[in-house]
């Protein structure tokens, strides 16, 4: 199918276009996602996600006049907030790690995340996960990593909106508790480490 057939099938919501969509261009963009972000679970994830949050759900294909331009433009920008969210979190992990350090009058040595905490801190990411319930660990990916509006997550779940609230309050708490664990097995891994 050639661009302008796949644009046009687009707009009026054929299911066969948007086949053909992910078969003449996924491996583009994953290849594309590919070389920004260097590592290739993050790639498939951003190429996945492009496809079911934004393209899906997209309503305004005839505005669009070069698919593949505008593909590798909305590619490359899921990727720039993948890198973002990512640089964000490795600053938080720093500043963290820096003010626990600075309780102690010796930590004169610059911090530096070691991957054997990455390891450990995405193990107690993952083990939070996976104890909370399946409504509140939808209702928290929807809302934090898709974006999607409380609105967006009730109609997605086929619940009310004030049910999306209790489970995300619910799973925050959950989260809350395990960061809380985590923090203090830090700081006592710091301490033995420092002693």
């Amino acid at each position: 199918m050639e661009d302008a057939e796949i644009l046009q099938g687009l707009a009026d919501r054929q299911e066969a276009a948007f086949t053909a969509l992910h078969n003449k261009y996924a491996k583009l963009l994953f290849a594309r996602a590919y070389q920004l972000l260097k590592n290739q679970a993050d790639a498939e994830e951003v190429v996945q996600s492009f496809f079911a949050n934004q393209l899906l759900p997209f309503r305004k294909w005839s505005t669009v006049l070069d698919l593949k331009a505008y593909l590798r433009r909305g590619i490359y920008n899921c990727c720039l907030i993948m890198m973002e969210r990512e640089k964000k979190r490795n600053n938080r992990t720093q500043r963290f790690l820096a003010e626990k350090l600075s309780a102690f009058p010796n930590a004169t040595e610059q911090v530096v995340v070691q991957p054997e905490m990455k390891t450990y801190e995405a193990a107690m990411i993952h083990q939070a996960l996976s104890s909370l319930t399946v409504q509140q660990r939808t209702a928290m990916r929807l809302l934090y990593v898709e974006g999607f509006r409380y609105n967006d997550i009730a109609r997605a779940m086929n619940i009310t909106v004030n049910s999306v609230k209790t489970h995300l309050r619910l799973g925050r708490k959950h989260m809350q508790q395990y960061k809380e664990l985590f923090q203090s097995l830090l700081c006592l891994l710091l301490f033995i480490h420092l002693f």
